[in-house]
């Protein structure tokens, strides 16, 4: 069984101009080699794959919330881009837990709106 450690949880707080998208834990920008949105190790327990993609999503979150002028610039559709959707290994749980964590915390947020009301505000704009 593969034993995970879980990244540090931090502030992504900027200190003078928006914190950088490859500070969050899962974002690899290596000097040699391609970069990836969604560099996930390679898991042997599928229900381990999903507790860290929740801690992922947590990540996610909360450098939305320290950034909140980065919001509506698809960072999610960047992270998604890179995401092996075919893979049927068990660190498919990752992106599992990932996208489950995000739909909770998404009913939260969209419990305290009138939905549509906002969406006609965003088209207005």
């Amino acid at each position: 069984m593969t034993k995970f450690v879980l990244p540090l949880r931090r502030s992504y707080a900027p200190t003078s101009v928006r914190a950088p998208f490859f500070a969050l834990p899962f974002i690899a920008r290596p000097k040699n080699g391609p970069p990836s949105n969604w560099d996930v190790p390679r898991m042997d327990d599928y229900n381990e794959a999903c507790a860290l993609g929740r801690e992922y999503a947590g990540h996610f979150l909360q450098y939305l919330k320290d950034n909140p002028d980065a919001v509506g610039a698809n960072l999610l559709g960047h992270i998604a881009k890179y995401i092996d959707f075919a893979d049927k290994s068990e660190t498919s749980g990752c992106w599992v837990g990932f996208f489950s964590y995000l739909e909770r915390v998404l009913h939260h947020g969209a419990s305290d709106i009138d939905v549509f009301v906002d969406v006609d505000r965003m088209q207005a704009r």
